[in-house]
């Protein structure tokens, strides 16, 4: 993963992404890995198995120093706000090029590993969506 280098005019949810052209097991997931014959290891490699199918895997940490409600909230919309950056950028959830955006000059499927964070999840709790939304939908991920 690196991380990309972009400069904003303002980035009041100090959102960072990091990005790269592979699939990314999540660092999560990796504990499952790691152990000799963990009992949850089958259950994981059947799961990523699956989600090879998916073009685009995109993941959202909200960061720390707050309770875990205000995290998993901060988590939920910036999962959200992402999603429709995507649907106005032409792609659907999956990262794969709507049928309606006829341009044939953009990329056609977004293929890879996406994670979007943030240093302020109180912050982003506390946002109206409208304004989460359009600094998401600025593009600078894309």
């Amino acid at each position: 993963m690196r991380s990309l280098k972009a400069k904003l005019p303002k980035n009041p949810f100090q959102l960072s992404a990091f990005c790269s052209r592979h699939h990314c097991i999540d660092i999560k997931s990796m504990r499952y890995f790691d152990k000799y014959e963990h009992p949850f290891a089958r259950t994981m490699f059947d799961i990523y198995v699956a989600k090879k199918k998916t073009p685009l895997w995109y993941d959202v940490f909200g960061g720390t120093g707050a309770r875990p409600f205000v995290v998993s909230t901060a988590e939920q919309k910036l999962k959200h706000a992402l999603r429709d950056a995507l649907a106005s950028h032409g792609y659907d959830r999956d990262g794969r090029r709507m049928a309606s955006a006829a341009d044939d000059s953009v990329i056609a499927d977004l293929f890879g590993t996406l994670k979007l964070s943030t240093a302020e999840p109180k912050m982003v709790c506390n946002a109206k969506f409208a304004d989460l939304s359009s600094q998401v939908k600025t593009g600078w991920w894309l």
